[in-house]
């Protein structure tokens, strides 16, 4: 069609298509979303989608649903209907609630730290456990430091934390060095398997590598774990109590994101929902820890799980904190 109608000899006027998807940072996003301005007047840009196809009558919905994109509600917003991205809105919805303790035949337990060091934060420990192909996120503990005393409360904190693993036999514990790393060194002393992870270093290596939606796209282990729990939220993977629930309402409405000029998506800062909401999303962080290590314990990202029968005392003793 180009070579007919649009072409001259010395190829000046050759269109040009491009097929790919426009969710995926790139050249093509970059097309697709430049200024109107920077746009050549002999340039079009033809963004061709499922919701189109069907309004127009192209192809029928039970084919749409009937495909692997269907599947689960993130994939079909991104790859069938071309939904973007929307910067500045919020990204989060609240997962599907159940009444907790989750009761199944076969369940690992995991934990998520989040730790403030001497400040006036206190720690904050989320038991999340994995079962029926499901992650149920089931309780959160407040650890409360009423006054810092060296060599005293440390301890008093990690035993209180030891606690709560051995009751539950946690297969993996993550727990935040931005404050934590004193955390992290006394629960490997006391054989707790944990993974020291900062919030700011760079997304999972292996998932990377892996091309993982989550690690690929974020700028951020912080972003990593936030993009993780939107799509098995959206994908009704992760499910939490209604504690949990209570805890995270306020703070998911105003947990958003933007794709900067790289292409990664970053969230925004602590401080600025701090502010807003009048307290620090710790709650929330923990919540993030504890569903990074079920990824992290099974290698994969964990709505990949396909029988967590077959898996319980099969993932990996991982503690290095470089992951």
């Amino acid at each position: 069609l180009g070579r007919a109608e649009f072409a001259r000899v010395d190829g000046r006027n050759y269109l040009r298509a491009m097929i790919s998807n426009p969710h995926q940072p790139g050249f093509f996003y970059t097309e697709l979303t430049k200024p109107l301005e920077e746009v050549e007047k002999r340039e079009i840009i033809i963004w061709m989608d499922a919701l189109t196809a069907v309004e127009e009558g192209r192809l029928t919905k039970e084919k749409v649903y009937n495909s692997t994109f269907a599947k689960h509600r993130s994939t079909l917003r991104r790859y069938l209907l071309c939904i973007l991205d929307d910067d500045g809105e919020g990204m989060m919805s609240m997962p599907d609630v159940y009444h907790a303790p989750y009761q199944g035949e076969y369940v690992q337990y995991f934990m998520g730290v989040d730790s403030a060091y001497k400040g006036k934060d206190n720690v904050e420990v989320t038991v999340t456990a994995v079962g029926d192909n499901r992650i149920w996120v089931e309780k959160t503990v407040k650890i409360v430091k009423k006054r810092w005393v060296e060599g005293k409360t440390p301890k008093d904190i990690i035993n209180q934390i030891v606690r709560i693993a051995r009751e539950y036999d946690i297969s993996l514990a993550c727990v935040d060095v931005g404050w934590g790393v004193w955390l992290t060194e006394g629960l490997r002393d006391r054989h707790i398997n944990v993974v020291g992870i900062n919030f700011g270093a760079a997304p999972t290596r292996a998932r990377v590598k892996n091309r993982e939606y989550s690690a690929t796209n974020a700028l951020n282990k912080r972003a990593e774990m936030h993009l993780d729990f939107q799509d098995l939220a959206d994908n009704r993977i992760v499910r939490v109590s209604e504690e949990v629930r209570d805890v995270i309402k306020d703070v998911l409405p105003y947990i958003t994101s933007e794709r900067k000029a790289s292409g990664k998506i970053q969230i925004r800062p602590k401080e600025e929902i701090k502010a807003i909401i009048g307290k620090s999303p710790d709650e929330f962080d923990s919540v993030l820890l504890s569903i990074h290590a079920v990824v992290l314990f099974f290698e994969n990202t964990a709505f990949a799980i396909s029988d967590t029968s077959a898996l319980v005392g099969v993932g990996a003793s991982i503690i290095d904190s470089s992951i």
